[in-house]
């Protein structure tokens, strides 16, 4: 069986991760914006792509946010991400989907210059998120996830949780946050069943303005079953109109700064979001359209 992209695809997530997983696709983001900033989701609380990062941020939206990413990795690789989030003085929610596909993958079981057939390789994910203010600096959030995987004629379904806090220690200034993400259980792919990808966030964002520029500062750590990473992200934005965007990741084997840009006019916004990676394994770029309802 010839299936040099798929070959490629998971030799990218297994260096990039330190180890191999199921669902691989849940531990490489959502949205443009968020890949620009070194991956630092935990408390940044905007744009469609909350209740992805962490449940408990819906909590602090204010109005409704709707965004769709399409992001296009190496050998064709492609995934799809649409977002809706909505704040509420108490109750809040949102959901997403997240598709990604590995397609034209030839099949043979013995040389020949045709491939027998051609198949793809796809991972689906469906979450439905709730949030809840406990007080007005304080909220907790849940998020129930559906995920479906297809090898050829192998596929495996999952169920998986995310729970999460966030606590502002400074009106719109200062927020802190944690988050356990893909807690669950699978069925099984071809007779073995598959591990997901959990791990545990905490992050700090911080956010003020300066002689008319807002700035946003970054930190997130997350722990995963063998590795520790740290990441970091900064953004400066003009009129609140044209962001700049940079970060790092750190403790991984084949990615480490990232940046970004991003525009917003009219309640619609475009991003983008690109993070290089070593070893000739090829670029991540994102671009997300968003919109304020």
């Amino acid at each position: 069986m010839k299936c040099k992209k798929l070959v490629l695809f998971l030799l990218f997530l297994i260096i990039s991760e330190g180890y191999s997983q199921g669902f691989l696709s849940l531990k490489l983001g959502a949205d443009s914006r968020t890949a620009a900033l070194g991956m630092c989701g935990t408390v940044l609380n905007e744009y469609g792509s909350t209740g992805y990062w962490n449940p408990a941020g819906l909590s602090f939206l204010k109005g409704r946010y709707l965004q769709f990413t399409h992001h296009r990795w190496i050998q064709g690789v492609r995934s799809n991400f649409l977002g809706y989030d909505q704040g509420g003085e108490k109750n809040s929610f949102g959901f997403h989907v997240l598709f990604t596909e590995v397609g034209g993958i030839e099949q043979r079981t013995v040389p020949s210059p045709e491939p027998e057939s051609i198949f793809s390789f796809y991972e689906l994910v469906l979450g439905f998120s709730y949030s809840r203010k406990i007080e007005d600096y304080l909220s907790l959030g849940l998020t129930l996830k559906g995920l479906a995987e297809k090898l050829h004629i192998e596929q495996a379904f999952a169920v998986a949780c995310d729970l999460g806090l966030q606590y502002e220690l400074y009106k719109e200034k200062l927020r802190m946050g944690v988050a356990v993400q893909n807690l669950g259980r699978s069925g099984k792919l071809d007779k073995e069943r598959i591990e997901l990808p959990a791990c545990l966030r905490l992050g700090v964002c911080y956010t003020d303005i300066f002689m008319g520029i807002r700035y946003r500062l970054l930190l997130d750590g997350v722990a995963e079953k063998k590795n520790v990473h740290i990441l970091g992200g900064g953004e400066i934005t003009l009129n609140n109109i044209f962001s700049v965007r940079v970060g790092y990741q750190g403790g991984y084997k084949v990615k480490s700064i990232t940046a970004g840009l991003g525009i917003e006019w009219n309640n619609i916004g475009i991003d983008y979001g690109y993070i290089p990676v070593k070893r000739g394994l090829g670029d991540s770029h994102r671009l997300t359209c968003r919109f304020t309802l």
